[in-house]
């Protein structure tokens, strides 16, 4: 189970990792856009300012990098595979009792 939750949290990063750098290059592609050369803006400007785009369009950008990591190879290690648990549900209720619990509540009725 262990390793299933460090796999979960190594995509995590890895979806975080690229939303931000999404993040990053819709604000160079605004700068390009306005004719201004990205040698002349300092990377800690364009941090924040990616910072703050990455706030506003949290959510678009968590779902693409999802994408991008599911459907590109490339992403194959960075994949979180569905996570199975032990956990009861409806459809799959699994015994508490032991076979040890069952072959003597069976012993003791036949006395």
């Amino acid at each position: 189970m262990e390793r299933a939750l460090q796999r979960l949290h190594r995509h995590r990063w890895a979806v975080i990792t690229l939303a931000r750098q999404s993040a990053i290059k819709a604000i160079k592609a605004q700068f390009q856009a306005q004719g201004v050369r990205l040698s002349e803006v300092p990377a800690k400007v364009i941090h924040i300012l990616a910072d703050a785009y990455f706030d506003v369009h949290r959510a678009q950008l968590l779902v693409e990098a999802e994408e991008m990591i599911a459907t590109w190879s490339g992403f194959a290690r960075w994949r979180c595979a569905n996570v199975e648990s032990d956990a009861q549900t409806k459809e799959t209720q699994k015994s508490i009792t032991s076979g040890v619990q069952i072959s003597g509540a069976e012993g003791r009725a036949n006395q």
